[in-house]
């Protein structure tokens, strides 16, 4: 199994935007976002095409194979901001109208709110994790170390830390066994959901 990495064209973007709203369907912070679960998988899809297309021109999208069984996004330090432009460039609009300003306006305070955490947590140089999904009939199969590998290798090459958020409990220990630690931890405002960053040095 080797992981493949390249400049996606825009179909790749919808395959890696399908795949991730479905691995995301049941994670606490997109449950939030769009919290009728009949149409969750739908809505979802507009955020990941959007930051699909963002990794596209700024960083790189990772699947295992052209199947896309999962998918991992990465971004460098550079690219972590978007402009107005941009916003609109990558789907912002589209998302609007899919998703309505309730959602929308979740996923802003959220987003701030995980912004403000990350420029607090590492400022200096790195790459970011920015989403790490894969199809939940192919999980168990060795395909998130693949999604991992190429921006560590990357990081190492380097010699720059990664960084990381998850909502997911669960997902600690599998990042821990990467390298990455708990840098801070914190609530989502307006919601019960509970943030962790981490930090691989």
């Amino acid at each position: 199994m080797e992981c493949f990495m390249q400049q996606i064209n825009k179909n790749m973007i919808n395959d890696a935007a399908y795949v991730l709203s479905r691995a995301f369907k049941n994670d606490p912070l997109f449950v939030f976002f769009f919290p009728d679960e009949s149409t969750r998988v739908e809505l979802t899809f507009y955020t990941f095409r959007f930051i699909a297309a963002h990794a596209q021109k700024k960083g790189f999208v990772c699947a295992v194979s052209p199947g896309f069984e999962g998918a991992s996004i990465w971004l460098p330090f550079t690219a972590l901001k978007r402009g107005l432009v941009d916003q609109v460039r990558f789907g912002a609009l589209k998302m609007l109208f899919r998703q309505g300003k309730e959602a929308i306006g979740r996923q802003i305070m959220a987003s701030e709110h995980m912004r403000a955490i990350h420029a607090e947590s590492l400022g200096e140089p790195h790459m970011y994790l920015s989403t790490i999904g894969i199809d939940e009939k192919y999980r168990g199969k060795g395909f998130a170390s693949e999604l991992m590998r190429p921006g560590l290798e990357k990081a190492d090459r380097e010699s720059l830390p990664c960084y990381l958020d998850t909502h997911n409990e669960k997902n600690i220990g599998l990042y821990a066994r990467y390298g990455f630690e708990i840098a801070a931890e914190s609530v989502i405002p307006g919601s019960d959901v509970r943030h962790w960053a981490m930090i691989r040095k």
